[in-house]
């Protein structure tokens, strides 16, 4: 009965959501792009481009959504870490416009468009997504002691040098093998510098123990006996 009363519809509670279905996780890094905008946020729009093998992130300051602008900005991370195989996105128009189809078409790179207003369709995916919004939120509208810039490079910092919940180790190290350098690593010990000092004292060592003579010292008109190797 209640399905046949317009006002039970209208003030009841919303249907059970589907279940979320994860994206399966890449087989290597910058495989599968996933691309999303924030804002406007004190007149400001960024582009979130998030990596779904490593989970590093890239965040742009844009002036305007627009798919030129949005363009570019890939560009010139294609230049720098290669291209994709796929890219994921909502069907805004920045994303479904002749120029960005033909942008990825010409890259040779698969778009897989999501359901606009309906961000739980971009899967597990959409919870990092919303997690790096919100952290832009929170540090671009925290205290006015540091620049919007400021704040951004701060937060892209320790997030990527910071193990992921998913993954259990940092952005940084799947990316590119290693953490990144921190102030923290003023004061712990070099480790490179102690393996450094390790691999001289076996050389020496090595040195010191071959009983080669490499360094045999000949006479004016001294007699030698030559072998002659055949190749």
């Amino acid at each position: 009965m209640g399905k046949k009363c317009t006002s039970c519809c209208e003030l009841g509670n919303n249907p059970p959501r589907a279940s979320l279905s994860p994206w399966q996780w890449p087989n290597e890094p910058w495989e599968r792009l996933h691309v999303d905008y924030l804002g406007p946020l004190q007149g400001k729009h960024y582009l979130i481009v998030l990596d779904a093998h490593t989970k590093w992130v890239e965040v742009f300051e844009l002036s305007t959504p627009s798919s030129n602008l949005t363009i570019k900005v890939l560009r010139t991370l294609f230049a720098r870490f290669g291209l994709p195989k796929t890219i994921v996105s909502d069907n805004g128009r920045r994303f479904v416009s002749h120029e960005f189809k033909e942008f990825l078409e010409l890259n040779g790179i698969t778009q897989i468009a999501t359901a606009p207003y309906h961000p739980a369709s971009n899967g597990a995916a959409e919870n990092s997504v919303k997690t790096i919004k919100y952290a832009l939120r929170k540090a671009l509208n925290g205290k006015k002691t540091v620049s919007t810039d400021v704040a951004l490079c701060r937060f892209l910092f320790d997030y990527r040098n910071t193990s992921h919940c998913t993954t259990g180790v940092s952005p940084a190290s799947l990316m590119f093998g290693r953490a990144l350098r921190t102030r923290f690593d003023l004061i712990l010990p070099n480790k490179s510098l102690d393996i450094k000092h390790r691999v001289i004292r076996v050389q020496d060592k090595q040195k010191h123990m071959f009983k080669g003579k490499n360094n045999i010292r000949y006479g004016i008109d001294e007699i030698v006996l030559v072998k002659i190797i055949k190749m």
